[in-house]
C-alpha cells in the first residue's frame, strides 16, 4: 500500500503522517485480554451482534469518546433491519456521520450471522477523497486487535491494496469517485450491495446547480442500477448545507418516493420492499434539548453557536441552510453616532416575545427605535434567548437606561402577548419593583410576518435605517443584525428581532406621517443583486 496518507475529516480522530502511524494507533488502542475465557469471549460476541451501542464502546474506544446517542443506535438498527434501504443521514456537524456509516456500521453488519453484505463501495467527491475515507476502515480491519481476535484475522495477503481490498471471508471493499462508472463492480457473483456516499457536497459544488443535477442523475441512473435489481443498502451521510445541494434535492426525491409507495399501498413492514428513510437530526431537538447530551454540554453548544454566528450555526447544526444577504444585505447594515434624545420626534420600544408552541419560542426581542428627519435609528436592542421573566427584566433595564438619559418612549407589545404576559409576569415585576412599565397593546391586524419584514428592505436599501454606533459591540445588536441578514421569505429562521423592528417602525410611521414628510434618499445599487 502507498505510504502516502492524509486524514479524513473525522473530528474524533487525531492527525497522522502515515497509514502506518494510524495503524499503530488502532493497535495500541485495542489490546486483547489474554486471560479471558472462551465463554467470556463468546458472550461478548453475542452481545455485540445484538447491541450496537455496546459494539461501538467495546471495539472502538479510540473513537468512542462518548457513549452512542439514541439516534445513532436507531440508525444502525434500521440499517440492520432492512436489506433493501436508501437512507439519508442528515445529522448535524460533529454528530459522527462519517465514522458511523464508513466504519462502525459496516463492521457491525459484517459480523452478523449471516453476514449482511458482500461488496461495499465507498464513494466521495473524488477518487482520492474516497481512498482516504476507505483507508480509515481498512486500518480498523487490519489493526483492530480486539475485533480480529473475536471475529478472525481480516487481512488477506495479495489483495490488501489502497482503494480496493478483500477480507479473508470474501468481503470486498472498493473506493469510487463521484461520476466514475460503477459498471462491472462485482465480487465473484455478488454485485455491490452496500454503497456509502460520503462528503459528496462541498461549498463550491453547491453553487453549480447543473453539476448537482448531473451527480443526482448519476446516482439514480448509474449507481443504484449497478446493484442486483436494486437489492442492497445505500447510505448517504451529509448535513443539508445548501438548499440546492445534492442532499437537499435527494431529500425531496425520497419524500416523493415515500408518498408514491404509500399511495400504492405498499406494505412498509415487509423488508423485501425498498425502504426510503431520512434520518434528520439537529444538535437540539424541537424542544431545545441536546440530542447527544453524552457528548456535548449546554455551555459548549451555546458557545459554539455564538462562535459560528446565526447563519452558519443554522446551516451546520440545524440542517437549515441560510444564505446571508438574500433580502437584507450586509452593506445596508450601517452604524453612526446618534444625536441626543431630545432631538427625536418620537421613540418606540417594541417587544416581540416569540410563540411558545414553536421550536424558536426561546428567542425574543425588545427594540428601541427612534425617528428623526426621515431616518429610523435602532438605538438599543435586547435580542436572543430568554425566559419570559428575563424578557421582563429587559424592559426594566431599558426603562432605567432611558431614565438615566432623561428620556422616555412609548412602550408596545403585540396584543396577543399582552393577554398572556401583562397581568402575570409584568404585574408580578411591578409589585416587586414598585412601578409598572406603561405597556400598550399593538392591536393592528397584521399581514403576513414575512411580507411585513420584507417591506423594510426598501428603507434599508435607501439608507434610511441606522444602528447606534455606541451599541456596535453589543451581542444583542449583533444578533439582531444576524437575523436581518439571515431572513428569507418562507424560510424558517429566527425573525423576532426584525419583526419587533417592523412593529416599532410602523408605529413611528403612523405618527410621523401627519406631521413631517418622509425623506427618501437615492436608491443604492448593490453588486450582490439576486
Amino acid at each position: 500500500m502507498s505510504k502516502f496518507y492524509r486524514t479524513s475529516n473525522y473530528k474524533e480522530r487525531r492527525a497522522f503522517d502515515s497509514f502506518e502511524e494510524h495503524l499503530q494507533w488502532v493497535k495500541n488502542a485495542t489490546p486483547v485480554n489474554l486471560q479471558e475465557s472462551e465463554e467470556q469471549r463468546e458472550k461478548r460476541k453475542a452481545k455485540a451482534r445484538k447491541d450496537y451501542r455496546y459494539f461501538v464502546g467495546e471495539y472502538f474506544p479510540h473513537y468512542a469518546t462518548a457513549e452512542c446517542s439514541d439516534f445513532q443506535v436507531r440508525l444502525a438498527n434500521l440499517i440492520l433491519k432492512y436489506p433493501i434501504l436508501r437512507v439519508i443521514v442528515a445529522w448535524f456537524r460533529f454528530a459522527g456521520k462519517s465514522v458511523h456509516t464508513n466504519i462502525f456500521i459496516p463492521m457491525w453488519l459484517k459480523i452478523q450471522q449471516p453476514k449482511q453484505f458482500h461488496t461495499m463501495v465507498l464513494i466521495s467527491k473524488s477518487l482520492d477523497a474516497a481512498k482516504r475515507l476507505l483507508s480509515d476502515l481498512q486500518a480498523e480491519l487490519q489493526g483492530n486487535n480486539k475485533y480480529n481476535g473475536d471475529y478472525g484475522k481480516q487481512i488477506k495477503m495479495g489483495t490488501w491494496e489502497e482503494g480496493e481490498f478483500t477480507t479473508k471471508d470474501g468481503t470486498s471493499f472498493v473506493a469510487l469517485g463521484m461520476g466514475q462508472s460503477p459498471r462491472g463492480l462485482r465480487n465473484r457473483q455478488h454485485r455491490p450491495d452496500l454503497y456509502v456516499l460520503d462528503d459528496i457536497d462541498d461549498d463550491q459544488t453547491v453553487l453549480n446547480e447543473s453539476l448537482i443535477d448531473k451527480r443526482i442523475d448519476w446516482i439514480m441512473r448509474a449507481l443504484i442500477p449497478s446493484m442486483d435489481v436494486g437489492r442492497g443498502r445505500v447510505l448517504i451521510p451529509n448535513n443539508i448545507m445548501h438548499e440546492k445541494s445534492i442532499i437537499a434535492k435527494l431529500v425531496h426525491r425520497f419524500k416523493d418516493n415515500i408518498d408514491k409507495l404509500t399511495q400504492l399501498g405498499q406494505d412498509t413492514s415487509n423488508p423485501i420492499n425498498t425502504h426510503y428513510h431520512i434520518s434528520k437530526v439537529n444538535i437540539r431537538d424541537k424542544n431545545g434539548k441536546l440530542t447527544w447530551p453524552e457528548k456535548f454540554t449546554e455551555l459548549e453548544v451555546d458557545n459554539l453557536e455564538i462562535e459560528l454566528g446565526y447563519a452558519a450555526a443554522q446551516t451546520e447544526l440545524y440542517n437549515n441552510p441560510i444564505t446571508e444577504g438574500k433580502t437584507f444585505k450586509r452593506e445596508w447594515m450601517q452604524f453612526k453616532s446618534l444625536p441626543s434624545f431630545n432631538q427625536y420626534n418620537d421613540m418606540v420600544a417594541y417587544y416581540d416575545g416569540g410563540y411558545k408552541d414553536t421550536a424558536t419560542s426561546d428567542s425574543k426581542s425588545l427594540v428601541l427605535v427612534g425617528i428623526l428627519k426621515g431616518e429610523y435609528h435602532i438605538i438599543k436592542t435586547y435580542t436572543g434567548k430568554a425566559t419570559r421573566m428575563e424578557a421582563v427584566e429587559w424592559h426594566y433595564d431599558l426603562h432605567g437606561w432611558l431614565r438615566d438619559q432623561s428620556a422616555a418612549c412609548r412602550w408596545y407589545m403585540e396584543e396577543v402577548f399582552m393577554l398572556d404576559m401583562l397581568y402575570d409576569d409584568f404585574k408580578a415585576a411591578a409589585e416587586s419593583k414598585g412601578y409598572p412599565i406603561p405597556l400598550l397593546g399593538d392591536t393592528r391586524k397584521k399581514p403576513n410576518k414575512d411580507l411585513r419584514i420584507q417591506s423594510l428592505a426598501g428603507a434599508f436599501e435607501r439608507g434610511n435605517v441606522y444602528f447606534n454606533k455606541a451599541e456596535e459591540s453589543s451581542h444583542h445588536m449583533k444578533t439582531l443584525i444576524e437575523q436581518f441578514l439571515a431572513f428569507q421569505p418562507g424560510k424558517k429562521t429566527l425573525k423576532d428581532g426584525p419583526d419587533a423592528c417592523e412593529g416599532a417602525m410602523h408605529l413611528l410611521m403612523d405618527r410621523i406621517m401627519a406631521s413631517e414628510p418622509i425623506h427618501l434618499g437615492p436608491r443604492r445599487t448593490s453588486k450582490f443583486q439576486f
